[in-house]
């Protein structure tokens, strides 16, 4: 078997490209072309330096400069875009949906949403697992039975009220504000 040959995209593999994008899906071309970016373009970053709320996007735990963009390019830079923490909640995707029929009640996750802005969503609450102690919350989350990547669904749940209530109020993530009730639940059941 011969391994592939890798180079450069040349002007003349036009044709062959015009023909190969239609059948990629979009999570491919996300994965192929948009997420190992090393470096932003430019009328991404002046976007990000000329915008108020790129310092809250900023201050959030989990989210540099790469997945900043990416949050504030999917949520947009309209303040007043979504009314509450729950509608960005539901529009990111990362809040649960709750069936119940009679006695029975099932929660699952939401399936048809913005895969980009969960996919860095997702990125931003396993990376704020390192720099934030109140994203900790994680570890009993996981305590209590639940998978991995839906402890990070919940944990993405959270950061996404918190970046709420950081843009609705224009002030930058505080850790203790943010995380207080945790504390304060978990000091409740020690007493």
């Amino acid at each position: 078997m011969t391994s592939p040959t890798i180079r450069q995209i040349e002007p003349d593999d036009w044709a062959r490209l015009a023909r190969f994008w239609p059948r990629l899906s979009e999570e491919t071309i996300y994965r192929r072309f948009l997420a190992p970016q090393r470096r932003l373009p430019d009328d991404l970053v002046h976007r990000l330096v000329r915008s108020t709320t790129a310092e809250v996007y900023l201050s959030q735990p989990g989210l540099g400069v790469v997945l900043a963009v990416r949050v504030m390019g999917e949520f947009g830079d309209d303040p007043a875009r979504f009314a509450d923490a729950g509608a960005r909640k539901n529009y990111s995707g990362r809040s649960p949906i709750t069936r119940a029929s009679g006695k029975k009640s099932v929660v699952l996750a939401r399936y048809a949403t913005n895969r980009r802005l969960g996919a860095a969503l997702h990125l931003q609450a396993y990376s704020a697992l390192t720099g934030s102690p109140g994203a900790r919350a994680y570890d009993a989350i996981r305590a209590r039975g639940t998978g991995h990547h839906a402890a990070l669904r919940q944990l993405a749940n959270r950061l996404v009220g918190i970046l709420h209530g950081c843009l609705k109020k224009c002030t930058c993530h505080d850790e203790d504000k943010a995380w207080r009730h945790h504390r304060e639940d978990a000091e409740n059941a020690a007493a």
